[in-house]
């Protein structure tokens, strides 16, 4: 739940709540203290950097119901300025602020679960989320502050205000109408239960998802079915299995989930029957115990209800009216348009993988399973290209990577990037950090300062905690903790702060991180969401940093992944962990063919996925008639290769889409729409050269800078001088320009045994 983030249903408060202005008539100061109680609200305090210990478990609900109380009395006063007195000050911008103030502390929250997760605050939050989205739910519904607001915008409009301001207003009204504002009594009160029930449903799914890969495991006895497995791995898997079964007759060997993907055990593992066990295991990760179909159901239910209440055919008419798309049935018709386009190019992949597979075998009727392809897909790179993940690795160091992606942020936008030492200390401990160090939530969190290279203007900071753990959410993500503000006579201001999540590869056997190239293009493509609010000048919060639709947001992140890729700076980047010697030519060209090869297997993946989302939000009634794992079947039966396996379905952990309100529910079709604007951006990033600092300055001035100030197909015209074109992306995956063809394809064409 976001407060700030206008494309976030959020959500909203335990309490009964009557209108707004009616809760608290006798509050004179707005941020005063509750009346019974004068204690420290840790939750609520806008330090910078964040002192984490103070945030203890025992204090969210008490700083959160005090959040809304002092939110509810800030908001009741822009209900009571008179006419006369009205200002952009004491109406928008108040509102603005109110808004602001409790989605910092509700951030801090919601950190916490991400980061730290226990049985602890899992019953704090399962009490305080549900009073937040109520709360959220009633800010829109309250008829004097409705009425305040719409007031005020009239009584404005001779007022000189900003381009900006203006713009807050409008998308504020807009918002409030979203929200229910002029619908009657009832259906407002069942849009509060909504809220409220999506609030508490997505945080139980959200939950499942952690306590499944929590309590998975995989377990064999049989060490010829290890054949591949780097030792590491199997030293660790054979100490888990020990101490998990201390009288066991025979070793065995024990994997975890995080361990599954980091060791790459579906990529290494040679035997069939091992990989087939362990695909079947993990894709079974969402039923039985941790069946996350019934709350699938209840969600897509409640946002069905939700849409039809406003008045909309499906919940994707109602959340894509404001996306650059514009409507349900032109995301549809991008994503089918995309399948096609791609289709050809999925299936013969799959069958030349099955083709490479048969004649590795010595069986030309050989069939290609889901087990399979990321293991033969493995080999047929080693084969083609003399190219391995564990060959690069040694090369990527978490560092150097690190180091690189900040010398290229400098060269592109002229900031620096420097590291402060941490502390870890225990909550609730009393103890302060060392003078000059930042405290952190835990002892492998990292801390950097963000500065102007000219000016030295400290403009930013931000955490970084990348390696597993099982107290924290899967994925990665970069997150506003706080945005910037300026110094007042009340409070000293600061700079922008913000935290870069992930699960990449953790040191291994006293050597440090050694990532995968997936892994390092995380690192940037999370550091692009990073630099979107860093440079952030916009002074509405509502419309600041990363606050823009979901088809827009990933284009930051999704162009700085291309530095990543630029052959020069790989090789500058790219030093062996022990020699320092830089990564040889041969493994830098096999890295840039590999990226080609299989790319509509990739770009596929996302498409089915992105299909199955609008699916079912913009027709549930397929869910009501049809088991989830037999929908995918009904919904992609025309790109399905894997027809004879009975797959779950492809939905059943995605926590983008059922972990929150709204997330990307109807949005995930946005990765490829946003592929396509940060693939045209790049161009022109070629065009003049990957370091112009004309071009860069233009992004970072037009885009960057600018959040959801303007509307994003603006923002983005102003930049390229254009509308998007899709020509960019489709030559990126060789899907229209036949001279960028997967290199594989050509190699593989006429040398294998067909299909019996």
């Amino acid at each position: 739940m976001k407060f700030r983030f206008p494309f976030t249903v959020t959500a909203a408060l335990l309490l009964t709540l009557c209108p707004l202005h009616a809760l608290d008539p006798a509050s004179s100061s707005p941020d005063a203290p509750a009346p019974a109680t004068r204690e420290v609200h840790p939750f609520l305090e806008s330090s910078f950097p964040v002192a984490w210990s103070k945030l203890t478990l025992d204090k969210i609900v008490p700083d959160m119901e005090e959040a809304i109380r002092i939110t509810r009395s800030r908001l009741d006063a822009i209900g009571r300025v008179p006419v006369e007195n009205m200002t952009y000050a004491n109406t928008f911008g108040a509102y603005d602020a109110a808004i602001a103030f409790i989605d910092e502390a509700e951030t801090k929250v919601s950190h916490l679960t991400n980061v730290c997760d226990s049985d602890a605050i899992r019953e704090a939050t399962a009490k305080i989320m549900p009073e937040l989205a109520v709360f959220s739910s009633a800010i829109n519904k309250d008829k004097r502050l409705w009425n305040a607001l719409k007031t005020a915008s009239e009584h404005l409009q001779k007022a000189n205000l900003t381009p900006e301001q203006i713009r807050f207003i409008n998308v504020t009204l807009k918002n409030f109408r979203d929200g229910g504002a002029d619908m009657p009594e009832e259906i407002q009160k069942r849009l509060e239960d909504i809220d409220r029930e999506l609030s508490e449903t997505t945080r139980q799914f959200g939950n499942i998802l952690l306590d499944s890969h929590a309590a998975w495991n995989f377990t064999t006895t049989r060490e010829n079915e290890l054949k591949g497995i780097d030792h590491d791995t199997l030293v660790r898997a054979e100490k888990r299995y020990a101490q998990h079964h201390p009288n066991a007759p025979r070793k065995g060997w024990q994997f975890t989930w995080d361990n599954i993907t980091s060791a790459n055990l579906m990529v290494k593992a040679e035997n069939e029957e091992f990989r087939r066990n362990l695909w079947e295991k993990t894709a079974t990760a969402y039923t039985g115990k941790f069946n996350t179909e019934p709350l699938i159901k209840k969600i897509l239910k409640l946002r069905e209800e939700k849409a039809k209440l406003m008045g909309y055919d499906s919940f994707s008419d109602f959340i894509l009216k404001d996306s650059m798309t514009g409507s349900s049935k032109a995301g549809l018709d991008f994503v089918n348009d995309l399948i096609d386009k791609a289709k050809p190019h999925y299936f013969t992949d799959l069958e030349n993988l099955r083709a490479y597979k048969a004649a590795k075998t010595g069986n030309n009727n050989a069939i290609l399973h889901p087990w399979d392809t990321a293991y033969w897909s493995a080999r047929q790179k080693e084969e083609l290209f003399h190219y391995s993940e564990e060959s690069v690795t040694p090369y990527l160091p978490a560092d150097a990577v690190l180091n690189g992606l900040f010398s290229i942020a400098n060269r592109l936008y002229g900031i620096t990037i420097t590291e402060r030492p941490t502390e870890y200390i225990e909550p609730g401990s009393g103890a302060a950090p060392t003078p000059g160090s930042i405290e952190v939530w835990h002892p492998q969190v990292r801390f950097f300062d963000v500065a102007d290279e000219k000016s030295n203007e400290h403009i930013g900071s931000f955490y970084l905690d990348i390696y597993p753990r099982l107290s924290k959410r899967n994925g990665a993500w970069m997150g506003t903790i706080s945005l910037a503000r300026p110094t007042t006579s009340d409070s000293p201001g600061h700079p922008h702060l913000g935290l870069i999540g992930a699960n990449v590869r953790g040191p291994v056997g006293g050597n440090p991180a050694l990532l995968t190239p997936a892994n390092a293009k995380t690192l940037f493509h999370e550091f692009g969401h990073m630099l979107h609010l860093l440079f952030s000048k916009v002074e509405t919060s509502a419309l600041a940093g990363t606050a823009v639709p979901r088809d827009f947001v990933e284009l930051p992140s999704q162009l700085m992944e291309n530095w990543f890729w630029e052959p020069d700076l790989l090789k500058d980047m790219a030093k062996h962990y022990k020699t320092g010697q830089p990564i040889p030519d041969k493994l830098l060209l096999s890295m840039q063919n590999v990226r080609k090869y299989h790319a509509a297997l990739n770009f596929m993946r996302q498409l089915m996925l992105g299909k199955m989302d609008l699916a079912l939000h913009l027709n549930p009634d397929l869910l009501r008639k049809t088991p989830l794992d037999k929908l995918d079947k009904a919904v992609l039966n025309d790109i399905l290769y894997y027809k004879d396996v009975a797959l779950p379905s492809v939905v059943r952990g995605s926590h983008h889409l059922f972990s929150n309100p709204v997330g990307y529910a109807s949005f995930y079709f946005s990765y490829k729409w946003a592929e396509i604007l940060e693939a045209d951006a790049f161009s022109k990033f070629k065009h003049d050269g990957i370091f112009n600092q004309a071009t860069a300055q233009s992004f970072r001035t037009n885009i960057l800078e600018k959040g959801y100030s303007s509307p994003p197909s603006v923002l983005f015209k102003n930049f390229m001088g254009r509308d998007p074109n899709p020509d960019a992306m489709l030559r990126k995956y060789g899907i229209i320009d036949e001279e960028q063809q997967n290199p594989a394809l050509t190699l593989l064409r006429n040398n294998l045994p067909p299909r019996e």
